[in-house]
This record gives structure tokens, C-alpha cells and sequence, in this order.
């Protein structure tokens, strides 16, 4: 019962396929990604049919039901839960004895936002570490359009725009037809070596439109990916870094420097 084309904010109410299994309704679990194959999806929620959380306070101090009077198979999305474009959504159900259905079949979804300009400009790529000789694929959002909107590459240490971008290239011209500002563009023949990313909206350095993003190139087997929930974070807000492989030995630690600043031989360094 979902519509294929939805305007945010905007409530999704899934259609009904209970039956899939046996017993009473307890969850719903919706995710939404750009991949049909929802490896890394935007949106994965799991609502409930019920949710004590708290209390009401004194003199009874009653257990508060948070989901009193909500449809745990509705998915409201908030104008900021989405950008503007095309995403798969699935969902699946699952009873009270805790089996879960099989997933929906893949339903593809377009995003329209009823203020696209309030939206920032945004700049991202999957991973921050590349093989040499592998392309960058960067992906952008919500670019300004003939603007001369470009995106640079610098040398970590280096500071533009003193020092000359390695790479370079403009957004006009890789849109997604459909979505004007959007796209993705490649950066290929980077030498080994650390960088950062920028994107600018005035064909030079008078209008930043995103924050530094580093990413390495190396041959290098040993090294470690690290991976960010996301690109951008507000002052104070909680960073979650993913990693693999990692343990090795037990002084392993995460740093965080500044993409302007070498980087120290110690914690704290």
C-alpha cells in the first residue's frame, strides 16, 4: 500500500502480510536504501507493537507505553531522515513468539523534498581507504547547478588555496538527469599517498560547500579501513568509526587529527 513517489515529511503505511507467519503482531522492521541489495541501508527502524519505557512519574510511578495509540507499521520520515532521489524500501514483521517474516519484495521509492533548498550540499564517498590505481568514487548531493560547482584534492599537510589541488573536477555535467546537483564523479591516477576533499560552489575558493574529508591511497595489505555512519557531524554530536581486523595488539588506539596537521607518533601526539 505504499506509494512509489512520496514527498517528505510524509508517513509510509506498509501493506498487511501478518500472516506470513503465525501468531500475534509484535514488530515491524523497515529499512530503505539507494541498493536493491540494502547492504547499507539509510533507514532501518524496528517498531513495536507495544514500548514501556519510563514511568509516569509519582505517586503511581505506572510504566508509560510509548507506542499508546501508534501503528507500529506505519514509518513516518522526517524531512531531514531523507535526501531528494530514488531508494528501495522492504519491510518484514515479526510475532510474539520472535520469528520473522521473510522480507517484502524491494519497492522502489522517490524522495521529493517540499523545500529542496533548505537542504545542505553534501559530499561522500564509502570508504576512506583505496588501492593503488583504484578510482575514488565520489558521490554529491544537492550541488548548486551552473555555478561551476568543483570538487578538489589536496595533499594531507598541504592548505589551498595556497597550495595547487592534485586532482580536480566539476559537477556540472555528471548529474544524475533526473536530479540536477546530484551525481557522482571519479578521481583516478592518485599516487600513493593521504588527501582530502572539498567541495566549492564559485569556480574558486569563495563559497565552501562541504567540510575536509580525508581518505588514503596505498599499497599497503596491513592497513586497516575505518568507516564513518556518515560524512558530516553538528559540534558535540557522537562519531561512530567501524573497523575490521583490528586487535592485533593491545595497544591499538584511534586517533583524530585535523587534515591541515601531520600525524603524531603517540596518542595525544
Amino acid at each position: 500500500g505504499i506509494s512509489s513517489q512520496v514527498e517528505l515529511p510524509t508517513t509510509l503505511q506498509s501493506s498487511d502480510y501478518v500472516s506470513a507467519v503465525s501468531g500475534d503482531f509484535n514488530s515491524a522492521q523497515f529499512q530503505i536504501a539507494l541498493s536493491e541489495d540494502f547492504k547499507k541501508p539509510l533507514v532501518d527502524r524496528t517498531q513495536h507493537f507495544e514500548n514501556f519505557f519510563k514511568d509516569g512519574g509519582p505517586k503511581f510511578y505506572i510504566p508509560t507505553n510509548t507506542q499508546k495509540d501508534k501503528d507500529a507499521t506505519s514509518l513516518l520520515l522526517e524531512k531531514g531522515d531523507l535526501q531528494a532521489g530514488d531508494y528501495f524500501l522492504r519491510v518484514r514483521y515479526r510475532n510474539q513468539n520472535l520469528q520473522w517474516s521473510e522480507w517484502s519484495d524491494a519497492k522502489a521509492l522517490h524522495v521529493t523534498l517540499k523545500a529542496i533548498e533548505d537542504v545542505e550540499p553534501s559530499m561522500s564517498f564509502e570508504k576512506n581507504l583505496f588501492k593503488t590505481g583504484e578510482a575514488v568514487a565520489v558521490t554529491f548531493r544537492n550541488v548548486p547547478t551552473n555555478t561551476k560547482a568543483w570538487v578538489g584534492v589536496y595533499k594531507r599537510g598541504t592548505v589551498y588555496p595556497k597550495d595547487k589541488s592534485v586532482k580536480y573536477f566539476y559537477t556540472d555535467g555528471k548529474d544524475d538527469n533526473s536530479r540536477p546537483g546530484n551525481g557522482v564523479g571519479l578521481i583516478e591516477g592518485l599516487p600513493v599517498g593521504e588527501y582530502y576533499m572539498v567541495l566549492f560552489g564559485d569556480g574558486n575558493y569563495g563559497k565552501v560547500l562541504s567540510p575536509h574529508i580525508a581518505f588514503e591511497v596505498s599499497t599497503r595489505a596491513d592497513l586497516i579501513p575505518l568507516t564513518l555512519d556518515k560524512n558530516n557531524y553538528t559540534v558535540g554530536e557522537e562519531i561512530k568509526v567501524t573497523y575490521s581486523a583490528g586487535g592485533v595488539f593491545k595497544a591499538d588506539w584511534i586517533g583524530i587529527y585535523s587534515v591541515d596537521k601531520e600525524v603524531g607518533a603517540a596518542p595525544g601526539g
